[in-house]
């Protein structure tokens, strides 16, 4: 089977840009140090230290993608390879899709955005993809917005002053390169929001069943059970301070050269792994 071009997605690029290439700064010192030995300034060179600098320096020169990266190549080809895609869903997860145009709607209110709505365009082009949340002109300019809808309120970021997870802040980057390619204007400013909107009744539902178990009750929802769990998932009664959490991310082009960096790495990458699956059928 023909195996597509590979491109990552705005929402798992951090996936393939952590970790670094090449030597890090312990081993580039460590390489500096040998190198100068090995020139004849200083004491000359052990056997076991000359074995060293030349693995360093092959590294130096032959710079592998980190083992996430690789990690994240191989679900990628086996995606393609079975034809099947990697579904990760949990309550944590039906709770977010369930509410997110209600939490846009929410936050546009409260933030003033205007009139905004869910975007559902998909956009590509010869290394990312993905779908931002919302697509926006604010006050601050043209802005790529995305929702992040938390559990509870013990998962809200209400204290922190930077956002919490890096991964975000990494698929907005991507996200306000693939707009600005579409149109073709400039796309500087983007917005990070999380909310903690109402659990659905489906979701609360689920919850009342299993704690009903987990005290002995055999799956019978009882009105304490059923008003404990309404009161700890719903939370429309407090003020949209405790609600809704915002965090703004500038564009920053040095990481978007990066990525491209990294896409063509795992590119080559995948392609030894082809190369390695032609083979072993030819074998067998």
């Amino acid at each position: 089977m023909e195996i597509p071009i590979f491109k990552i997605r705005a929402s798992a690029a951090s996936e393939i840009l952590a970790g670094a290439i090449g030597l890090s700064d312990a081993q580039s010192a460590k390489l500096n140090e040998l190198h100068e030995r090995w020139m004849g300034n200083g004491k000359p060179l052990t056997d076991k230290m000359e074995v060293e600098r030349k693995q360093l320096v092959n590294k130096l020169n032959n710079p592998e993608l980190p083992k996430g990266a690789k990690t994240y190549c191989e679900k990628w080809l086996k995606e393609k390879l079975y034809e099947r895609r990697k579904n990760f869903t949990n309550q944590y997860l039906d709770k977010g899709i369930q509410v997110e145009d209600a939490s846009i709607e929410f936050a546009a209110e409260f933030y003033g955005w205007g009139s905004v709505s869910k975007n559902d365009e998909w956009f590509s082009d010869d290394w990312f993809e993905g779908t931002p949340d919302v697509i926006a002109e604010l006050e601050a300019g043209l802005t790529v917005i995305d929702m992040k809808n938390v559990w509870d309120c013990f998962t809200m970021p209400l204290f922190e002053d930077e956002i919490p997870t890096e991964a975000y802040e990494t698929q907005l980057q991507v996200y306000m390169h693939l707009v600005s390619e579409y149109y073709k204007v400039e796309f500087n400013n983007a917005l990070l929001v999380y909310a903690l909107m109402d659990a659905p009744l489906n979701v609360m539902e689920k919850q009342m069943r299993s704690l009903s178990w987990e005290e002995g009750q055999q799956g019978l929802i009882t009105d304490e059970i059923r008003q404990r769990v309404h009161r700890e998932m719903t939370y429309s009664n407090l003020a949209p301070e405790l609600r809704l959490k915002s965090y703004e991310v500038k564009r920053n082009p040095s990481v978007i050269s990066d990525l491209k960096s990294r896409v063509e790495m795992c590119r080559v990458y995948i392609d030894e792994l082809v190369s390695k699956r032609v083979e072993l059928l030819k074998v067998a």
